[in-house]
């Protein structure tokens, strides 16, 4: 499609000059760079799962923000800091890494933590993870 675009607009001098006429190392580089890229995905998602690879581009998003901070002066906003650690988050607790820190072991097992939440009540009826499960499948109708 892009082609078929390419010479509709620019056909003549393509005719003349010929497809890659102004290409230079700089264009060549960043060809190889995509195409690199593209192999290094299709590499991710064949060998671990589609999961891991949002979590990879998110870490790649997050590197670039600071690059971009460091060397462009690219302001921050709250929204994107608030996303960046939600992205981390998310990260560590995929990779249930949480639990190496001795701040997070204190935390429920849902929330990436160890501890099992003990019954609630004095007659030792149900957890606040089976709470949570009974919520969901009354809010949805299913089991």
């Amino acid at each position: 499609m892009g082609v078929v675009a390419a010479f509709a607009r620019d056909g003549e001098q393509i005719a003349e000059s010929g497809f890659f006429a102004g290409y230079n190392n700089v264009v060549w580089a960043l060809v190889v760079v995509q195409a690199g890229g593209g192999l290094l995905v299709a590499a991710v998602v064949k060998y671990t799962d589609n999961i891991l690879k949002a979590f990879s581009t998110s870490v790649a998003i997050l590197i670039t923000s600071a690059v971009s901070v460091m060397f462009f002066s690219f302001p921050l906003k709250t929204m994107f800091v608030f996303g960046a650690a939600g992205v981390v988050y998310a990260i560590f607790l995929y990779g249930d890494m949480l639990k190496q820190f001795t701040a997070c072991k204190a935390m429920p097992t849902f929330l990436g933590g160890e501890v099992k939440v003990a019954p609630k009540g004095a007659d030792g009826g149900g957890a606040l993870e089976d709470d949570v499960e009974q919520a969901l499948i009354d809010k949805s109708g299913r089991a």
